[in-house]
């Protein structure tokens, strides 16, 4: 068992703990009382109205020995002379040595009767090792020891800016268990799959994280999807206990739902699998409240999946008012408020408004610390400013936004508000170039006002990291971009200009989503062409916080024009559609996998096209003739029939594709069995023509010759296996030194 600090228990936590233990240790049932002045008792034992036994708790960081002891000397012996206990016992989280721990109990005598009075850090964790029921009733104690921080960065659980030990800590520490933390296990448990829900600010992240923390300390492996739920599938493994972690997986706005091309089966395919296996497999899912709506609204599959049973709302409403006095209570210490400024918040009525308050949310109380941290608000206007920030959210963004950074910072803010994750520091240069330069400013100029803007910006709305040699930006707070997004819906102008000159995808793309949802715009057809193509292939890096940094992550060109097609399909009109069929027509010669990726993007533009009611002028044949000139294997034809069938109604073009497969399936299987190494692959052909055949609905030939080799194939291996001499120790040794060797081609 890992041996304690208590560093990361508030004060209440710890006289919970050592409640706990001690009823343990003394086999007594101890009363416990709530936070505020204790009259020298925190616990105590009374067989009547007398003081049988009087426990102090004190919580000190470190090794604070003198200031226990002047502590205990100055304020406390005066209260214990007058409560007159029968025993005294004090408990610390301080570490202690025979002859400190006689030196207090000369000081405390008689109350104190013997060294065993005097519990130091050693004894607790003593008491902890014999009795570990207690220390998993205690959760942000084991959580948050070295040992299972360390499981937990290797699993890249803790993915928001927490690459140090001591942050997550801290964020831990300041942690508060709710009613919907409660639902959202017992639903993990019950149901496998868990989707947390809620208004921004709310603790859905914390709560997944929490979640997958608990069962990663029990065994899981935890798996962290960060884009797409392919990875989930990468990473599946049918015997062992794995949890998947999903935040934020319909994105992070409700103007751009993110999921992919068919990911919306592929995820109710995984929920699926999570739900028949909850003791093997368990999927844990976050999404802001009014993003779900519009996601289900994209989305028929998840529609119809009936989500209900698996979802869990994290709702203000089980913020009760001790939970919110709590939270309030856990960041005001773990931040480093200091005891005059807490003091005065009590004294002053302000705690009380704060945690009564309409608008209060775990978010805006941690912006108000770090704001306590950065500004070193003074103990009288720490309450009046917290109590203003309340009140009015974004106001406490709005007056530096608007008086104290220039125009080119404002403008940097904006277009960095538009990309949905991190973004590289020559993105963001590139994207205010573009904007700049196409408004007639000096290039000359720009670096330099780039740069100088960065400066105004630096640690009051963005920081800077450096990983895997690239420097990205980060918002500060959650809250700023929360708060630039309301600024955006109120510059349609602003946007409108970005759309025409900025030539970073996603950056335009949002752009295009606020502008179709916000304003009354039809843009032109050619403009249309123009920022897709000045789009499609600017090389830009999006970044997603994992374990071992930030993991640099790009988007690729069908993704983008896949992307493009969904925004665009909500303008129901014909000739800006005719305009991305030549796009995606063009593409077929430029891509690694041009009919896999074009087949995709024609058959979701088809789909839209059909559910707008959109006409389409482009004819589909001559695409289907040159995808299918392009095939060079039998997922290729599985793609372009998937396209077919949802587009061609006469079915003409799908009895092209069925041709194809008569005239060149088996030329195929047999070059991928002949270029086969192993087995095992030979076989996966085979299996891939039967696939092949049942979507095409054809016959499938026998494939006599094809199954003769495979199992010569498999009968080779055996003989092999059979014939082989046994390694002698030194050729194991030998084995071992180049296994390790090769793994680093890795």
């Amino acid at each position: 068992m890992a041996e304690y600090d208590f560093r990361t228990l508030s004060p209440p936590d710890f006289e919970l703990l050592v409640q706990d233990l001690l009823q343990v240790e003394l086999g007594i049932r101890l009363e416990g009382f709530k936070s505020g002045p204790d009259g020298g008792v925190d616990l105590r034992y009374s067989k009547a109205f007398d003081n049988d036994i009087v426990v102090q708790c004190k919580r000190y960081i470190g090794n604070q020995y003198r200031t226990l002891k002047l502590n205990l000397e100055k304020k406390e012996l005066p209260k214990v002379l007058k409560l007159n206990p029968k025993r005294y016992v004090v408990a610390t989280s301080v570490p202690l040595t025979i002859g400190q721990k006689d030196e207090l109990v000369s000081l405390l005598r008689p109350y104190c009767k013997k060294r065993s009075d005097i519990l130091g850090a050693e004894d607790l964790n003593r008491i902890l090792r014999e009795n570990p029921k207690v220390e998993r009733s205690h959760f942000k104690l084991w959580l948050t020891s070295t040992e299972v921080l360390q499981r937990l960065l290797k699993h890249g659980i803790f993915t928001r800016s927490m690459i140090e030990l001591e942050e997550i800590r801290r964020r831990i520490s300041i942690f508060v268990p709710t009613e919907s933390v409660k639902r959202a296990s017992k639903t993990l448990d019950e149901n496998g799959v868990c989707l947390l829900s809620g208004i921004p600010g709310v603790g859905k992240t914390t709560t997944a994280e929490i979640l997958v923390a608990q069962l990663v300390e029990q065994g899981w492996e935890c798996v962290v999807v960060s884009s797409d739920i392919e990875e989930a599938f990468e990473a599946f493994r049918e015997k062992e206990k794995q949890v998947f972690i999903y935040d934020d997986f319909l994105g992070q706005t409700d103007l751009n739902p993110r999921l992919g091309k068919n990911e919306d089966q592929r995820l109710l395919q995984m929920m699926g699998v999570c739900k028949r296996k909850p003791k093997l497999k368990r999927l844990i899912l976050t999404t802001r409240e009014h993003v779900l709506d519009q996601g289900l609204r994209e989305h028929e599959k998840l529609k119809r999946a009936n989500l209900n049973p698996s979802q869990c709302v994290v709702a203000l409403e089980d913020l009760t008012e001790s939970t919110r006095a709590k939270i309030l209570c856990n960041h005001l210490f773990f931040f480093g408020v200091n005891q005059k400024t807490r003091k005065k918040l009590v004294e002053s009525g302000a705690a009380r408004r704060v945690i009564d308050h309409a608008n209060y949310s775990p978010r805006v109380t941690e912006t108000m610390c770090e704001l306590y941290v950065d500004e070193r608000i003074t103990p009288a206007a720490f309450g009046r400013r917290f109590i203003q920030l309340l009140d009015n959210p974004g106001d406490i963004w709005r007056e530096p936004f608007e008086n104290q950074i220039g125009g080119d910072a404002r403008v940097i803010l904006k277009l960095f508000a538009l990309h949905e994750s991190d973004q590289r520091l020559s993105d963001l240069s590139l994207c205010f170039s573009d904007y700049q330069i196409a408004a007639g400013c000096d290039l000359g100029q720009l670096d330099r006002r780039f740069k100088r803007a960065i400066g105004e910006l630096e640690n009051m709305f963005i920081r800077l990291a450096e990983q895997r040699a690239f420097t990205y930006v980060k918002f500060h707070n959650p809250a700023v971009k929360d708060f630039l997004k309301q600024v955006l819906t109120e510059e349609p102008q602003f946007l409108q200009a970005v759309a025409q000159r900025v030539s970073v995808y996603s950056v335009v793309l949002s752009a295009y989503e606020i502008l179709i949802r916000t304003a009354s715009f039809k843009p032109e057809p050619s403009e249309v062409r123009f920022a897709i193509e000045r789009t499609l292939n600017t090389p830009e890096l999006r970044f997603f916080e994992v374990s071992e940094g930030c993991f640099p992550w790009t988007v690729s060109p069908p993704q983008r024009l896949n992307d493009w097609i969904r925004v665009l399909s909500t303008l129901n009109a014909s000739a800006i559609t005719d305009e991305v069929m030549l796009i995606v027509d063009r593409c077929l010669t430029e891509w690694d996998n041009p009919v896999k990726d074009v087949s995709m993007l024609a058959n979701k533009f088809y789909e839209w096209a059909t559910k707008k009611k959109s006409s389409v002028t482009q004819p589909i044949e001559p695409l289907v003739d040159r995808l299918l000139n392009h095939c060079n294997c039998l997922e290729d034809l599985r793609y372009v029939s998937e396209l077919t069938s949802s587009a061609d109604r006469s079915k003409t073009l799908h009895k092209k594709v069925e041709q194809k497969f008569y005239d060149q399936s088996i030329a195929w299987v047999n070059d991928e069995i002949e270029s086969s190494e192993l087995a095992e692959h030979a076989d996966d052909v085979i299996n891939e023509y039967e696939i092949t055949a049942s979507v095409l609905g054809v016959d499938e030939a026998p494939l006599t010759e094809e199954r003769s080799r495979v199992s010569e194939m498999y009968e080779e291996v055996e003989d092999a296996e059979d014939s082989a001499e046994p390694l002698s120790g030194l050729d194991t040794e030998k084995s071992e030194a180049d296994d390790i060797l090769d793994s680093l081609r890795y």
